[in-house]
This record gives structure tokens, C-alpha cells and sequence, in this order.
């Protein structure tokens, strides 16, 4: 065989994309995510599976698992939850990888359009599904990415976006990690998630993917969210940590508001999220965090005029979006391109 040849070869012997499921302790939560990654179809698919040196059952309910596209991994001590998150996106062989927490599941139809538009452009360098979220304890679900339109937003735009977002609905406005597929290197050539926060890595990583590549999103359900108190985000009440975090994005990229006319907004919208936040606090007894979090006001020069400004006009644009299911973007919108599949998807909303 050539060298030619031979370098042809390991381009297909190396897997699409990389399902990679981070767990720790999730022995009976661990069965649903990893099944729902062995239904997909695809031939070219890892499936990494990283335990984060479980003490219970987890590396054994693993090893029962039998199928040529499972690969397990299991480190020597806990690297902690963004550690693990990153030993996944850095162990990943698939050019494309998504991170499925260990108590979601990945729901059919979002990998196969992802790739194809991930394939056909390479500006590309995240693609965010919709995603559903499921409280079994209040019988209630609620949709998760879902306040941006679909279509392509190309680098600052998409950073624009994503923070007008933010700050007009309060959530996330990317899907969670398991409905997102991204491009490897782009990840990589990031550093992967910042170690160091307790929650938002995620999301600081997207948007520094963001600095120098284009967003997709795609109206396509991608993941399920269980919703459950060992959950990592039943814990953001319990210290400022998290509040801060959505602060410093906005920080972060001023600058970039600022080119768009959007920075007087979002700052009003950020002000009226600590507010909000903290009489959430005073009502939930947590006094102390509420006491720092007015103390974020303050350090943030933040004026209370505005802020309540800020705050109720959320409030109107969050019922107005209930009402409706009206997407609305403050900067351009590309649409996606004439793929199988991908122009419906588009009009799907």
C-alpha cells in the first residue's frame, strides 16, 4: 500500500463522531445514556464512556455492555466534573465529538443532520439542537435551547446572539451538552472547559469556540434532560458561584456587545437578573447568598432603575414567547443549506 494510500485508509478507519459520556456514580442512571447512544445507527460512531473513578457499580454496569463501537475508559483518580468533561473531548477520536452527560438521553435525528452540515461547512464549529427537559418529581417538562431561531450565525454574531439571549430569558441559550455536537479540533485548539468554574464551563467554552467559528442551530429535539437532585444544577443556589459565572460572560465580551448596540441592553437585562435573583434568595431563606449577590450588584456598578427596567421587560418577553413560540434574533440569520433533511428542519418551527 502508498503512503497515499495508506494515510486514506486511517482517514476512514477513524470514527465521524465521538458519543462521549463523562459519569461518576451513576450506576443506575449510566444504562439509559449509554443505550441511547448504542441505538444510533452509524457505523463511523465511538462511543466513549470515561468513568471518573466511580466507587460503586458504574465500572461494572459498563463492562456488561458488549458492542465493536464502545471504547471504556477509566482514570486513576477523579479529575473533577469539567476534568472528566475534558479527558472525553481530548481522548475523542471521532473528528466531531458531543459530550452525553451520564444521566441524559440522545434522542434520535440530530447526530445524522449535524454531521452532514458540519461536513458541508467547515465555518462551522457548533451545532445546538433543541432539547427537552424532565422533572419526574413535578411531572413537568420544559424546553431547553429553544429561544434563538435556526439557522447559521457566523462568529461574533453568534456570541451576540447567544448573550442577548441570555440576558433576555435567564437560561442557557445553547442546548445542554448532550444536545451539541462540536467540531474536535475546535474544542481542542480552546483548551476545552475552564476547569476552575463550578457551572458555566460549558457555555464559556461555546463561546470561545465562537471567537473563531460559526454556529448552527438546528430545530431538531437532540437530548432529554433528567431533572433530579444529585444533579449538578440543584446546587446553584447554594453559593454565589453561579450567579457570578453568568455575570463574567457578559464581561467577558462587552466589547463585543458594544459593536452591536447591545451593550446598554444586556447590562440592564443582567442588572434585572441579580435582582431577580436575589429576592429568589431572600424567598428561598438563602440570606447570606442573597446578601452577596447584592453585593455583585454594587461591585458591578450596577443601577437599580435600569435593572428593574431590565428585569420586567424579561418577564413580558419570556410570557410573550409562551404565548407565541415567536424566535427573534438580534443579528442576521443565515439560512441553513439545501442538505437532505436540513432545509425542512429549518421550517420545522
Amino acid at each position: 500500500m502508498t503512503s497515499g494510500a495508506a494515510a486514506r485508509e486511517g482517514r476512514r478507519s477513524e470514527p465521524a463522531i465521538t458519543i462521549a459520556i463523562p459519569v461518576f456514580e451513576r450506576e443506575e442512571l449510566v444504562r439509559k445514556a449509554l443505550e441511547s447512544a448504542l441505538r444510533q445507527p452509524a457505523a463511523d460512531l465511538e462511543i466513549l464512556v470515561v468513568d471518573n473513578a466511580s466507587t460503586d457499580r458504574t465500572w461494572e454496569v459498563l463492562n456488561s455492555y458488549r458492542d465493536p463501537r464502545l471504547r471504556l475508559v477509566r482514570n486513576e483518580r477523579n479529575l473533577g466534573l469539567f476534568g472528566n468533561f475534558n479527558r472525553c473531548i481530548f481522548l475523542a477520536r471521532g473528528r466531531y465529538v458531543t459530550t452525553l452527560c451520564s444521566d441524559d438521553v440522545l434522542l434520535d435525528g440530530f447526530l445524522e443532520p449535524a454531521r452532514k452540515l458540519l461536513d458541508a461547512d467547515p465555518e462551522v464549529g457548533l451545532v445546538s439542537s433543541r432539547g427537552r427537559a424532565v422533572d419526574p418529581r413535578r411531572g413537568t417538562t420544559f424546553p431547553l435551547g429553544g429561544n434563538l431561531p435556526a439557522g447559521i450565525y457566523d462568529r461574533e454574531d453568534a456570541i451576540a446572539a447567544a448573550l442577548w439571549a441570555f440576558s433576555t430569558f435567564y437560561v442557557n441559550p445553547f442546548n445542554y451538552p448532550s444536545g451539541i455536537l462540536m467540531r474536535t479540533a475546535v474544542a481542542r485548539a480552546c483548551g476545552g472547559m475552564d476547569e476552575t468554574m463550578a457551572f458555566a464551563a460549558d457555555v464559556k467554552l461555546y463561546l470561545q469556540m465562537l471567537e473563531q467559528s460559526a454556529l448552527a442551530i438546528l430545530d431538531v429535539q437532540g437530548c432529554e434532560v433528567l431533572i433530579h437532585s444529585g444533579q449538578e444544577n440543584e446546587k446553584i443556589f447554594q453559593d454565589l458561584r453561579h450567579i457570578r459565572e453568568y455575570a463574567d460572560h457578559f464581561a467577558r465580551y462587552a466589547a463585543v456587545l458594544e459593536h452591536r448596540d447591545l451593550a446598554r441592553y444586556a447590562r440592564a437585562h443582567v442588572g434585572g437578573y441579580l435582582l431577580g435573583s436575589y429576592a429568589k434568595l431572600r424567598r428561598m431563606g438563602r440570606t447570606d447568598v442573597a446578601a452577596d449577590c447584592m453585593s455583585l450588584f454594587r461591585e458591578r456598578r450596577h443601577a437599580l432603575a435600569p435593572a428593574l427596567r431590565g428585569l420586567m421587560d424579561s418577564l413580558k418577553r419570556r410570557a410573550a414567547l409562551r404565548r407565541t413560540g415567536r424566535l427573534t434574533s438580534p443579528v442576521p440569520v443565515r439560512p441553513l443549506p439545501a442538505l437532505a433533511g436540513l432545509a425542512a428542519l429549518e421550517h420545522a418551527g
